[in-house]
């Protein structure tokens, strides 16, 4: 299981490390444990993609009972997380409203600093089969994705130099 510790200072320490494949649904758990002092605060889950750079929040609830003496939330790593590859960011944003006695709402909230974890490239087999063993529709498709991977590349290698 992929663990994360959420720290007091508002880092993230990857303690546990498994390989995420591109495109995987549900062959991993990621596992977050924090101080036991935010166990009445609202757990949020931002994330954003490495091409695209689409940003996506989850909200996360605590695990019933402590993970050595950590709140524990886990998050199955499905095709959202896993869909394009490159390196994944993600923070964590812990909310709590609290209501005074006058009835006026604070609200409190801790900021983790981001950290990113790798989605990595699955070798596409069909890309060593010789053309001649690949009916039209095959060929099309693996033209198509021959492009896509050139295209990003080309991304990949403006952003850098912008």
């Amino acid at each position: 299981m992929f663990t994360i510790l959420i720290n007091d200072d508002g880092t993230l320490t990857q303690s546990i490390k498994e390989k995420i494949m591109h495109r995987e649904s549900n062959a991993h758990i990621f596992r977050f444990l924090a101080n036991p002092i935010l166990k009445n605060y609202d757990c949020i889950f931002e994330y954003r993609t490495p091409l695209s750079e689409t940003y996506e929040t989850i909200s996360l609830t605590p695990s019933e009972e402590l993970y050595k003496d950590k709140l524990e939330y886990l998050l199955p790593i499905d095709i959202n997380l896993t869909y394009e590859v490159g390196k994944l960011d993600f923070k964590f944003i812990f909310t709590w409203l609290e209501m005074n006695e006058d009835g006026k709402f604070t609200e409190h909230s801790v900021k983790t600093l981001p950290t990113s974890v790798d989605i990595l490239s699955v070798p596409q087999w069909s890309d060593y089969i010789s053309n001649e063993k690949l009916d039209n529709i095959a060929q099309i498709a693996l033209h198509n994705r021959a492009l896509l991977e050139e295209q990003r590349k080309l991304m990949e290698m403006s952003s850098k130099n912008s």
